[in-house]
């Protein structure tokens, strides 16, 4: 059975909690969160690509480059508007199958999805005294 992350409806719920009460708040803090979150995303691309549970090779294939998989990993952030997201991805056509084969052992996205959640919550926490009223 694939692993299972249930705090994640929490982690959901605390960020909705987060936008709503941040709507009446100035472009000030907006800029805040979107430093935050460029920080979190290359931090989880970093993570993702040291933390890879799998062993990068090319299979004996001629078509792969040794190490390709682990190097394509990525983030990319959107931060227009008031909804704001982080991607974590694979770069290659094959990086779903390390995701869900052998009952999610060598997946790294979820994990990481998981990590890099937490740790933005708790930076954000007293983040508004970063922003200063003129």
């Amino acid at each position: 059975m694939a692993k299972t992350y249930g705090r994640l409806s929490e982690l959901n719920s605390g960020l909705v909690k987060l936008r709503d009460n941040c709507r009446d708040m100035d472009e000030d803090y907006g800029r805040v969160i979107n430093s935050f979150m460029s920080l979190t995303a290359a931090d989880g691309e970093a993570h993702m690509k040291e933390k890879a549970p799998w062993r990068d090779s090319d299979g004996n294939r001629d078509d792969r480059t040794p190490g390709e998989t682990r190097a394509a990993l990525f983030t990319a952030t959107n931060l227009a508007g008031p909804h704001k997201s982080i991607l974590f991805s694979h770069g290659v056509e094959w990086g779903i199958w390390l995701e869900i084969n052998n009952h999610g052992k060598d997946q790294i996205i979820m994990p990481t999805v998981a990590v890099m959640g937490k740790k933005l919550m708790k930076s954000l926490r007293g983040s508004l005294r970063l922003v200063r009223k003129g």
